[in-house]
C-alpha cells in the first residue's frame, strides 16, 4: 500500500509540471489574440488617407442633343428601265460632268468588268504597301481615306472594263447615263428627305427609325427611281429644338462639339432658325467631316460649353484657410520665400517673420499666430502705420511632397461636384504631378501622411 501512494504522488507531480508550461501559454495566446483583433479593429477604422497626383485637366459643361441634318443634296433618277451599272465609289469626290452610271438592257456586264489583269493586281498590291506606313492607331482619318482611295481606284477599272465591253460589239447596249450636274461628293443612301426645307423643321422629324434605300450595283431600275445623290456644298446644318432662350448667349460663337459614336470633335457656329411650328429652334453650321455622316438624317453628339483647361484637382482636397492681407509694401521678403515685417512691442519697432501663404498684385497672405493677429498695427516708418482688422479666407489643398501635409494655395478657375480646375503656375500654389490628400477632412496640416 505504502508504494501505490508514492505512485500516485508522482501522477500528482507530473500534473502539476504540466498546468505550470499551459497556462502560461494560454495568457500569451489570449494576449496576442487580443493584439491582432485590435490592429485588425483600427485598421478597419482609421481613416485611410488616399494621395492624388495633380495634372493638367479639363472641366466643362455639356449637353446631350439630337438634331436634324440638312445639306444640299440633288438626287438622280433613273430615266429608263434597265440594270444599274454604277461607275462612281461611294463617298466620291467628283467634278461637274463626271459620267456617274450607266442603265444597260444585261446585268451580265457587272460579272464581266470585275474580271482584272495582272497588271490591275499588281498595282493594287503597290497602294496598299505604299498606305500600310501612313496608317495610324491615333487618326482614324488615314484608314478612311485609304479605304476612299482604293474604291476609287477600282471602280475607275470597273468603269474602263466597262466602256470595253459597250464597245466590243456585244449585244449589251447602254439605255441611260447620268453626268453630274454639279461638283460634290456622291451617296447612294437616299432616305426621302433630301428636300426638305430648314423653315419647315418639326420636332417629329428627328427620329431613330431611319431608312435609306441603296440600289445595288447590277439591280433592276424602273424609270424614275431614285439612284444616287450628291451633296454639292461642304457645309452642312443640324437643326434641334430649344427652350427658354437656353442657348442664346452662345449665338454667333464656335461650339466644341463632340461625337462620342464616331469619335470625333470639331466646331460649328451656333445660330437660331425659325422652324415648322410655334416652338424655339437653332441650327449648327458644320464646315467639315459631310462625308461620315452622309449615312445618318438624324444625328446624337454633344455640346460642350465654358471649357476651362489647367491643373485638375479633386473637389473634396479643396480646404479653406484664414489669412490676413498685408500689402506688399510693409513686407520684408526674405530668400527663402518668407517674409518679415516691423511690429510695436514695448515702445519699440520689432522685426517678425511669418510662413507666406498666398500671394497676389498687391497683398502677402499670412496665418495669423502668436506674433500676428487681429488688432496689431504694422509700421512702414515711423509716420505710416497698419491696423490689422480682419482675416481673409482663401482655398488651398495639403501638399504631401515630403510626407507632411503642407498648405499650398489655389486659385480656382471652375469646379462640379467631383473635381475642379486651378490656376497653373501660381506663386506659393501647386504644379504639375505634385502629390495632394484627396480628402483633405482626413488630415490636419502639419499632420505626417503615410502613402
Amino acid at each position: 500500500m505504502k508504494k501505490k501512494k508514492e505512485i500516485v504522488t508522482q501522477e500528482n507531480k507530473s500534473y502539476k509540471k504540466k498546468n505550470k508550461i499551459i497556462f502560461p501559454t494560454f495568457v500569451m495566446g489570449f494576449i496576442m489574440s487580443c493584439y491582432i483583433a485590435l490592429s485588425l479593429f483600427m485598421h478597419i477604422t482609421r481613416n485611410n488617407i488616399v494621395v492624388y497626383e495633380v495634372n493638367q485637366g479639363i472641366l466643362s459643361n455639356s449637353e446631350k442633343v439630337r438634331g436634324k441634318i440638312f445639306r444640299n443634296e440633288e438626287v438622280y433618277k433613273a430615266g429608263e428601265n434597265g440594270y444599274l451599272s454604277a461607275l462612281v465609289y461611294e463617298n466620291t469626290r467628283i467634278s461637274k460632268n463626271t459620267l456617274l452610271y450607266l442603265v444597260t438592257n444585261d446585268n451580265n456586264i457587272i460579272s464581266k468588268n470585275i474580271s482584272f489583269s495582272t497588271d490591275n493586281y499588281k498595282d493594287i498590291k503597290k497602294k496598299i504597301t505604299e498606305n500600310y506606313f501612313d496608317l495610324s492607331n491615333y487618326n482614324y482619318q488615314t484608314i478612311y481615306n485609304f479605304k476612299l482611295n482604293l474604291g476609287n481606284y477600282l471602280n475607275e477599272l470597273v468603269k474602263d472594263n466597262t466602256f470595253s465591253e459597250l464597245q466590243s460589239g456585244t449585244t449589251i447596249t447602254a439605255l441611260d447615263a447620268a453626268y453630274s450636274q454639279s461638283a460634290g461628293v456622291v451617296s447612294y443612301q437616299i432616305d426621302g428627305h433630301e428636300n426638305d426645307s430648314i423653315n419647315s423643321f418639326v420636332p417629329k422629324d428627328v427620329n431613330t427609325n431611319e431608312f435609306f434605300n441603296i440600289v445595288q450595283n447590277g439591280e433592276f431600275v424602273s424609270k424614275g427611281d431614285k439612284l444616287l445623290k450628291i451633296v454639292s456644298n461642304d457645309k452642312w446644318f443640324v437643326v434641334f429644338e430649344g427652350k427658354n432662350n437656353r442657348y442664346d448667349n452662345y449665338l454667333s460663337k464656335r461650339i466644341k462639339i463632340n461625337f462620342p459614336n464616331k469619335g470625333l470633335i470639331t466646331y460649328a457656329s451656333l445660330s437660331k432658325v425659325q422652324g415648322g411650328s410655334n416652338k424655339e429652334y437653332y441650327m449648327l453650321t458644320f464646315d467639315e467631316y459631310i462625308e461620315q455622316f452622309l449615312d445618318r438624317r438624324s444625328l446624337d453628339f454633344e455640346m460642350v460649353f465654358n471649357e476651362v483647361v489647367g491643373l485638375k484637382i479633386p473637389s473634396k482636397a479643396i480646404v479653406e484657410k484664414e489669412c490676413i492681407a498685408i500689402p506688399k509694401d510693409y513686407f520684408l521678403l526674405n530668400e527663402d520665400g518668407s517674409g518679415s515685417f516691423y511690429k510695436l512691442e514695448g515702445g519699440n519697432p520689432v522685426s517678425v517673420e511669418v510662413e507666406i501663404s498666398k500671394e497676389d498684385d498687391t497683398n502677402y497672405y499670412v496665418v495669423a499666430n502668436e506674433n500676428l493677429n487681429i488688432g496689431d498695427f504694422l509700421y512702414k516708418s515711423t509716420t505710416e502705420r497698419l491696423e490689422i482688422k480682419s482675416f481673409t479666407k482663401i482655398y488651398g489643398a495639403y501638399n504631401v511632397n515630403k510626407g507632411y501635409a503642407v498648405f499650398r494655395n489655389i486659385e480656382i478657375l471652375s469646379t462640379n461636384n467631383d473635381y475642379a480646375i486651378i490656376k497653373k503656375g501660381t506663386s506659393y500654389g501647386l504644379s504639375d504631378y505634385d502629390r495632394i490628400v484627396n480628402d483633405a477632412k482626413k488630415v490636419r496640416e502639419g499632420e505626417f501622411v503615410s502613402w
